[in-house]
């Protein structure tokens, strides 16, 4: 439906508006391409064999939107509880560890470099994916 704009502050909040959808569904995608990663690089590299896997390092990929138009894609290792907290193994040096390709420990090592994997697909593509969202969102980009 069309929309009547009859002053410059109208129509900047509704430019403003529609960026903050579309940098938030790019986060929304973005985290998802993070979680896959982490799943082919961490996961899928190594099977325990003396704990059942909580899957909570998976479920740590999030952003966070900044402000309207800036988002993060982090992982979030306060949702991360691990039994190795009590040998002093946290879930920040579990996410440090397997972004080097190590599995909860030093001594398992398995190629799998889930966040430079993520960083260079983020690369290749938050452009496209920005420029897809604000055309989503009505926005003529060219």
């Amino acid at each position: 439906m069309a929309q009547t704009i009859t002053t410059t502050v109208q129509l900047k909040e509704i430019i403003e508006s529609k960026i903050t959808l579309a940098v938030e569904d790019v986060a929304k995608q973005m985290t998802e391409e993070l979680k896959s990663y982490i799943r082919e690089d961490f996961y899928n590299q190594y099977e325990p064999k003396f704990y059942d896997r909580t899957y909570s390092f998976l479920n740590s990929g999030t952003y966070e939107m900044l402000s309207n138009d800036s988002a993060e894609i982090f992982i979030n290792t306060d949702v991360m509880h691990y039994l190795c907290e009590d040998y002093g193994i946290s879930g920040e040096d579990i996410a440090v560890m397997g972004s080097l390709g190590y599995h909860g420990s030093y001594d398992i090592f398995r190629k799998g470099y889930y966040w430079q994997d993520f960083l260079d697909w983020a690369n290749k593509n938050v452009f496209k994916l920005i420029k897809s969202a604000l055309i989503s969102q009505g926005l003529e980009i060219i």
